[in-house]
């Protein structure tokens, strides 16, 4: 009998002490403009990264839809430093000073009348066409953001005081076949808005080796960030741009020969253009219209080349495999991934591996000859690439 007493104060004793220590955030979700309630936001708790690290269970549970009056409530939280956020969709995405508030929580005192304020983000719509006024197709539209506290681009001629260069802002979005675009859920600001002409250039020959293209610009009508028009949007906007016209700019032939370190012609290698100022990387191999494959004889030809400083990057082939020859009509078959140089010293770039009537060649950044070029007025020929060729492994 005294056994069972004392499994029994055991029991009571067990039940009636306290709960484990937590804490609790309670509060409401606003529009910041009209400080109306906001239902149906996500509230969520994020606690510290080094808790999160020691027990990533902690996440669980944590996040809440807010009522129909807009109200939340978090139970069950561990007391300690945290921060918690409110999201909601058509409203910015991005943290803002009023969507989130940071504290730390104490098991006995909860935090109650928590505000959180959401700023409606805005749209910003618009057509792209071309010099003729035909609406562009595929063309990607990106919004550039200036960066809160930096100057503007200065007027072009004068020298540029800015602090920053504006920030992409949203997700870019492709134009329809009307040429039409949105870009939504923009939080406000002062944009340059850039849209680029779709991979495959539109040519209007000139003369032989020369042409005009569609070149990346800016609203309404600029290739340069200084003097492109700035775009103010306020929360909740939404701004139609009409149209914003691609430039077109005269456009030439770069061309010319990869050879071996002999001298002898190389067949196969991959040649492309790319700004100087960019890493090879930074424009994909399967981009068509800036690269060409050098035929029997070595030659090579890129169209469509504006004006600048450039870097032709010649990547020999490296045949890793012959099979039996593909069926006629069978397309090629091939990938593209990024990858790191073999050595620390080789500069990153990229792997393209493709297979053709039963060969497969990989071409790779890191064994690719690079030359410097300029083009200016007129068609570039006549330039020499030497390339050491690699054996199969």
């Amino acid at each position: 009998m005294t056994h069972t007493v004392v499994v029994l104060l055991s029991v009571l004793a067990l039940l009636s002490a306290p709960a484990a220590h937590q804490a609790s955030v309670s509060g409401i979700v606003r529009d910041a403009v009209t400080r109306a309630p906001l239902a149906d936001a996500t509230v969520m708790l994020v606690p510290p990264v080094e808790t999160v690290h020691a027990d990533p269970s902690v996440l669980n549970g944590l996040s809440v839809t807010t009522g129909v009056d807009g109200r939340f409530r978090l139970d069950g939280i561990t007391p300690n430093n945290c921060t918690v956020r409110a999201r909601k969709p058509g409203y910015e995405g991005r943290s803002s000073r009023g969507a989130e508030r940071a504290f730390t929580l104490a098991s006995d005192a909860p935090m109650d009348d928590v505000e959180l304020l959401l700023i409606p983000a805005g749209a910003i719509v618009g057509r792209v066409v071309d010099p003729s006024g035909v609406p562009v197709a595929g063309s990607l539209v990106v919004a550039r953001r200036q960066v809160p506290g930096s100057r503007a681009p200065q007027e072009a001629g004068r020298e540029s005081t800015r602090a920053a260069a504006p920030e992409s802002a949203g997700t870019p979005v492709w134009t329809d076949d009307t040429g039409t675009f949105l870009m939504d859920e923009l939080p406000p600001g002062r944009y340059y808005v850039r849209a680029s002409p779709p991979m495959e250039p539109s040519l209007e020959p000139l003369a032989a080796d020369v042409s005009t293209t569609l070149v990346p610009s800016y609203y309404p009508h600029d290739e340069r960030l200084e003097s492109a028009l700035a775009v103010e949007h306020v929360a909740g906007e939404v701004i139609d741009l009409g149209d914003l016209t691609l430039v077109a700019a005269a456009a030439f032939r770069v061309a010319g020969r990869v050879v071996d370190t002999s001298g002898r012609a190389v067949t196969g290698a991959m040649v492309r253009i790319v700004p100087a100022a960019s890493p090879p990387s930074a424009l994909p191999m399967g981009s068509l219209a800036t690269r060409a494959t050098s035929d029997a004889n070595g030659l090579f030809a890129i169209d469509s080349v504006v004006a600048g400083e450039y870097l032709l990057v010649a990547v020999p082939p490296l045949v890793l495999e012959r099979r039996g020859r593909q069926p006629e009509g069978r397309s090629p078959e091939a990938m593209s991934f990024v990858t790191g140089g073999s050595r620390p010293e080789a500069a990153q770039g990229s792997v393209w591996t493709e297979s053709k009537n039963g060969i497969t060649v990989q071409f790779r950044d890191e064994s690719g000859a690079r030359q410097p070029v300029r083009v200016e007025s007129e068609p570039l020929l006549g330039v020499t690439i030497t390339v050491r060729v690699p054996t199969a492994p």
